[in-house]
């Protein structure tokens, strides 16, 4: 068999919906970097604010059942409290935030195997977290969920198929004290391999040689199957 990398192996491949069937329609794309359009929204502003803002009014003013914050989104403003991202520059999101209320359920969106099931205390830091080992037309890579509450994380070794309930979004006192969403993280092998399964986030520099290591987890998203819109 050929072996094509992410994201040419989830040709042909079903890919369920991560919210099941909660995920229907187009999403909003609720930017939290320099040029949002939403910035009043978040800076200066408690995580509690801008979660409200975001369940109480961006919402609801576009007409949206969910959103999505994006992939290499400039962070700088947003990341401003958080030493562990500061001091490094760290501020490029490597992941898609996708934004449903606190305990909603997380579905895997592949087959895979639950390799890392843990709590990662501190805030700014992930919470529960888990990462699933992937395998699609000859091509291993993982997902990393983050911010999931704690009571609810998967067990370690556990296989799990696509479709199939594997934890549910935290709250605040719970994943790193963010607002509650899901931070979906694509890793290769090699990434897996060289310890990023830490790193949400990047410096301007690792961005010519990103892909190496955490490609765009937008293709997730483009779900297929009984479940599509």
């Amino acid at each position: 068999m050929e072996t094509k990398p992410y994201p040419y192996c989830l040709i042909g491949v079903e890919i369920k919906p991560i919210f099941g069937d909660l995920q229907k329609g187009a999403p909003l794309y609720v930017n939290i970097g320099l040029d949002s359009p939403f910035r009043a929204h978040f800076e200066n502003k408690s995580q509690q604010m801008f979660y409200d803002a975001l369940q109480n009014k961006i919402h609801p003013s576009y007409g949206a059942g969910w959103s999505v914050g994006g992939y290499l989104e400039d962070r700088s403003v947003a990341l401003a409290p958080y030493p562990q991202m500061a001091d490094e520059k760290r501020y490029y999101h490597l992941g898609v935030d996708i934004n449903f209320p606190t305990y909603t359920p997380i579905y895997a969106p592949l087959n895979a195997v639950i390799v890392r099931s843990e709590y990662e205390e501190g805030e700014g830091n992930y919470g529960g977290l888990a990462v699933l080992k992937c395998h699609e037309n000859g091509s291993t890579f993982y997902l990393l969920f983050g911010h999931l509450e704690r009571a609810s994380l998967p067990t370690k070794g556990a296989k799990v198929a696509a479709g199939e309930q594997i934890a549910k979004i935290g709250d605040f006192h719970e994943n790193g004290a963010w607002y509650p969403h899901l931070h979906l993280q694509v890793l290769t092998e090699k990434a897996y391999n060289e310890g990023w399964v830490n790193k949400g986030y990047c410096t301007l520099s690792d961005i010519p040689t990103i892909s190496q290591y955490a490609p765009d987890p937008t293709p997730l998203l483009f779900v297929r199957g009984s479940h599509s819109q």
